[in-house]
């Protein structure tokens, strides 16, 4: 596709979120319905609510007066977009999604930590509105530092370092002579193999402007740990009680890995990166260049891997990875195939998932937010 189309989509993309104030649905938003949280008390019928409220093709929100909230990832995967394309903004000044990101940091903590906009009900996470959130926190200070790098502003530098003084002080952690691991989330350790390596990429990213040689340690002991829980055919399960595989937290644990090996290197480590790259592409893609959701090898044994072929996450990170680590032409691939299954080419949006039967056709903010920052990665080099 050539770039005058990708740059108009980038372009309405961005119209259509400085048009919503950066407001828009969640697929997991079912408990900002004041029906639903003042109705429903069982755990299991509001995971099952949850569940049927995300992959529901019908949009029920306004039914249940659930309203649009603004979501502290998308921002951040917004200002990233932005920054990358930083030679020409667009219509949505840089600083107005930082200003709402530093007004609106979580007060739980003493130290920069955010969450989600609403309550959140999962089957291996609970969470009360803007609660400590590690992995939108670390998405967060992606941002934070990129534009810390590109404008040099203390105030978002002090929110970085106190971030960072929040994992060191905070966060149940494992760690050994040879191998370092993080929780999840803050109030127990649960242990996620892509929140690790996430934390690893933070590590890599808050070098470049801290040359700490502490970092270089833990960034090492981070690298031993992925290559102890990669399985023997280069894949990582999701966590240590969760023995599925998806593409999009694939491609989370390889960019970071990417990230940190930059710093940090050896041949263990090149072929721990080399061979997830390789099983990735031969087995989380059909031969048509379309993502996968779930590794076929390893997939839940309820019913999502029927539900959720390729979800727009899929498409997004496989688009990311594949331009950093210079595969050009697969990244092309991808994009391609999405913009033509999954983009509404009338009301210039993407769509949240798609399976054998149908596409799930809500305009979902977040999912918004990755397409732009996926096309702005594509389109540049980025950070």
């Amino acid at each position: 596709m050539n770039q005058d189309k990708l740059d108009s989509i980038y372009s309405n993309l961005l119209f259509a979120i400085k048009q919503n104030d950066y407001k828009g649905f969640d697929p997991y938003d079912i408990m900002e319905s004041k029906i639903i949280a003042r109705s429903v008390k069982n755990r299991k019928l509001l995971l099952l609510l949850t569940q049927l409220n995300r992959i529901s093709p019908v949009n029920f929100r306004r039914i249940l007066a659930i309203e649009k909230t603004v979501s502290p990832k998308a921002l951040a995967l917004i200002i990233l977009a932005l920054l990358n394309k930083q030679q020409n903004p667009g219509i949505i000044p840089v600083q107005e999604p930082m200003n709402w990101l530093l007004r609106n940091k979580s007060a739980e903590l003493n130290g920069y930590s955010i969450g989600f906009a609403f309550p959140i009900t999962l089957s291996h996470y609970a969470s009360a509105k803007n609660h400590p959130s590690l992995i939108i926190s670390l998405f967060v200070m992606y941002a934070f530092l990129h534009h810390y790098k590109t404008y040099q502003d203390s105030e978002v530098l002090d929110q970085v370092l106190s971030f960072y003084n929040l994992i060191q002080t905070k966060l149940p952690r494992i760690e050994t002579a040879q191998e370092l691991s993080y929780s999840y989330n803050f109030e127990k350790h649960n242990e996620i193999y892509n929140s690790t390596a996430k934390l690893g990429k933070f590590f890599a990213l808050l070098y470049r402007i801290d040359s700490d040689d502490a970092l270089l340690v833990k960034i090492e002991k981070i690298l031993n740990y992925l290559i102890s829980k990669q399985r023997n055919d280069g894949t990582w399960q999701y966590g240590e009680n969760i023995a599925y595989t998806d593409g999009f937290h694939t491609a989370f644990i390889l960019e970071a890995i990417w990230y940190m090996k930059q710093l940090v290197d050896s041949p263990k480590i090149s072929h721990m990166f080399q061979q997830g790259v390789d099983n990735y592409k031969n087995h989380l893609f059909t031969q048509h260049d379309q993502p996968l959701y779930f590794h076929p090898d390893y997939q839940p044994k309820d019913v999502r891997s029927r539900i959720i072929k390729t979800d727009i996450r899929d498409c997004a990170m496989a688009i990311v990875l594949f331009k950093k680590i210079g595969e050009q032409e697969m990244a092309g691939k991808v994009l391609d195939w999405t913009i033509s299954n999954m983009y509404d080419h009338e009301q210039n949006y993407f769509y949240s998932f798609q399976n054998s039967i149908f596409k799930n056709k809500i305009e979902f903010m977040r999912w918004q937010a990755w397409m732009l920052y996926a096309l702005s990665c594509y389109s540049v080099r980025a950070e």
